[in-house]
């Protein structure tokens, strides 16, 4: 059983999402973070096992909770060694970070049996994995609580959330609340640019699709138009779209020397983040492509930690676009352009 968003369960329509119903909506990833660590009280002691490639937000949301952190190894194909990680937990460990990378989940059954047996949390990092699924249970729900970042997969102004058992111990329901007030500039500017890319008038592509505006920080409530938003969410055909552009990349790539895909299958039920790549001149590449319009994503570039694992995929891993909203044609033009300046790269 899971700790629903009470505050606004009765705004969803019938259609709306089970994982959105299951979700305590926040402004933010970040503020789910802080808010769910804020619940579990860990800063009184106790260490967080984080990996060590991690989105340098993440760690500070941490250090604002004043959790203790160490990290567990990660691979430059972003796998985890279960035999290094279960070394690494101690008495003083009380709980295991699992990012979904990509949307892919990663020996999650595995770490969820080794967290129980050594009666620790296992939480959930689900900002790349909105809606992905592992043995049709969607990921989130399979540990002791979750963290998303809705505004990675839908045009939002604002948005995260998290999830947490109410077997954790805490009991009560979580509560949100949202801004109704305040500037609606943003939201106005990020709807003109939605309607631009879909006629094709905005020539800048991205991974989220249009670039929303960064939510105020000082924010930890979600906009009431955000919610509006995630309950005309079709998650159906968001997952429908977001599988065929990474397959386009799967079918594609091939043709590009030089670049090197992390996944070369999409299994069924993950719904993909992006399609990652490695390549060498990763930030000369970025900066050449930014002049052609096309605007990608260096992933966890600021991952702090020294793992030599972390290290490389800091330094080589690209995200490439798989937007639902994206047509063949945009599709193509990332590739071709991605092609040309990794050849521009290598030859200087």
């Amino acid at each position: 059983m899971y700790i629903p968003n009470y505050a606004v369960a009765n705004t969803y329509g019938p259609n709306t999402s089970v994982i959105f119903r299951a979700m305590t909506l926040t402004a933010s990833g970040r503020v789910a973070i802080e808010e769910l660590l804020e619940r579990l009280k860990l800063s009184g002691g106790g260490e967080a096992l984080l990996p060590s490639f991690i989105c340098a937000a993440v760690i500070e949301a941490f250090n604002r909770q004043k959790v203790k952190i160490r990290y567990y190894s990660v691979n430059k194909n972003l796998e985890i060694n279960i035999n290094e990680l279960n070394s690494r937990i101690n008495k003083s460990t009380k709980l295991l970070y699992l990012v979904h990378y990509f949307g892919f989940p990663d020996k999650l059954f595995e770490l969820q049996a080794m967290a129980k047996a050594k009666n620790i949390l296992l939480i959930e990092d689900c900002a790349h994995a909105l809606f992905s699924k592992a043995a049709g249970k969607y990921l989130g729900t399979i540990g002791d609580g979750a963290v998303f970042s809705l505004r990675k997969f839908l045009p939002l102004p604002d948005g995260g959330g998290y999830i947490l058992r109410s077997g954790t111990g805490l009991g009560g329901a979580s509560r949100s609340a949202h801004s109704f007030t305040g500037n609606n500039w943003p939201h106005l500017k990020l709807l003109l640019k939605e309607v631009m890319f879909r006629l094709g008038l905005n020539p800048m592509i991205v991974n989220g699709g249009p670039k929303p505006a960064r939510p105020d920080p000082a924010n930890k409530f979600i906009s009431f138009s955000s919610v509006k938003k995630i309950e005309q969410t079709d998650e159906a055909r968001l997952v429908a779209g977001r599988r065929r552009n990474f397959q386009f990349y799967l079918m594609n790539i091939a043709n590009l020397g030089g670049v090197s895909p992390i996944f070369n299958s999409l299994p069924a039920g993950v719904d993909p983040f992006a399609f990652p790549v490695l390549l060498n001149g990763r930030d000369q590449v970025v900066d050449r492509l930014k002049r052609k319009g096309i605007y990608l994503e260096a992933t966890f570039s600021d991952s702090p930690s020294s793992d030599p694992g972390a290290k490389y995929l800091a330094d080589h891993l690209l995200s490439l676009p798989v937007y639902q909203g994206l047509a063949d044609r945009q599709l193509r033009c990332v590739l071709s352009e991605l092609g040309k300046a990794v050849c521009l790269v290598g030859a200087a």
